[in-house]
């Protein structure tokens, strides 16, 4: 089926600085276009009911997500919900590939 609508939940259960790394696609390079990637999200931060819509480029490796506005600062809780809105269609098979995500932590020493 379509992965449009569905959504994916990040829980950082530590101060986060608001960047996501995320590596878009199957991480197999023989087989890497024949799974859709992700395209577009809607992202709601569910600690405080923010929202933004962000986009990623059709390629492999390292995009950065900057989601520093709708991040709660000094928080040791951030729930971020990615809500699928648009994929790139894979050669093979309709499902929204990627291969890794990660959050980079807030440096506390800066924010005091």
């Amino acid at each position: 089926g379509s992965p449009i609508g569905t959504t994916l939940v990040l829980k950082c259960n530590r101060p986060v600085s608001g960047i996501i790394r995320i590596e878009n696609g199957y991480f197999e390079k023989e087989s890497e276009l024949d799974y859709g990637r992700l395209k577009k999200l809607t992202v709601t931060n569910m600690a405080n009911g923010k929202t933004k819509e962000v986009s990623l480029l059709d390629r492999t490796g390292e995009q950065i997500l900057d989601l520093r506005d709708i991040t709660e600062k000094g928080a040791f809780t951030n729930v971020y919900e990615f809500r699928i809105d648009e994929t790139y269609k894979g050669k093979k098979w309709n499902a929204a590939a990627f291969s890794s995500w990660s959050a980079d932590l807030e440096d506390l020493k800066k924010s005091r």
